[in-house]
């Protein structure tokens, strides 16, 4: 059990060490070395718990990437507009809770997006039709839909990512969830 324990923190100092890296570097820029000095282990003890810095990137985008998918089916049953909410403060709060984390799934959408099992946009897809399906929404194309929504919340975090407007995430909530509300 020690073993075990030893292990997972190990890895999760890893995933720390990489995700910060790649905030400072980008994913190409990183290197083994940079994640396993960050991470205070030899690149041959990393390479004990990943194969590889692209592992170790789409480990960390499928893990922002599932939680935020599993806020959106936390919603099924509750009123849109309560939904909604319940939505933009998930992203707030997985926003604030790990910046660095919230950014890199952000800025790395188009790289892991396409391979992940988890996808928040589809679950706010299928959210969404179930909306409409119960007459609570009019009809329009799910996909549209998902997009103008989270539109809000990601351009938002972006212009904190890039330093344009200042965070947290949290910080503007109540004009986040008033702009997908409006959609």
């Amino acid at each position: 059990m020690l073993t075990y324990m030893r292990a997972t923190a190990t890895k999760e100092r890893i995933e720390q060490a990489a995700a910060e890296a790649f905030a400072r570097l980008g994913v190409d820029g990183a290197t083994t070395r940079d994640i396993a000095a960050g991470a205070r282990l030899s690149e041959g003890a990393l390479y004990r718990h990943f194969p590889s810095k692209d592992a170790i990137a789409a480990a960390l985008f499928e893990r922002i990437h599932a939680r935020l998918a599993a806020l959106i089916e936390a919603t099924g049953g509750k009123p849109m507009a309560a939904a909604a909410q319940a939505i933009v403060d998930g992203y707030c709060e997985a926003a604030d809770e790990d910046w660095t984390l919230f950014r890199f799934h952000l800025l790395n959408a188009h790289r892991f997006m396409p391979g992940a099992t988890a996808n928040p946009v589809a679950a706010l897809e299928r959210r969404l039709a179930d909306a409409m399906a119960a007459g609570e929404i009019p009809h329009a194309e799910p996909a549209l839909l998902a997009g103008m929504a989270m539109g809000p919340v990601h351009q938002t975090a972006l212009q904190i990512a890039y330093g344009r407007l200042a965070g947290p995430l949290s910080r503007w909530r109540r004009a986040l969830a008033g702009a997908v509300l409006d959609i």
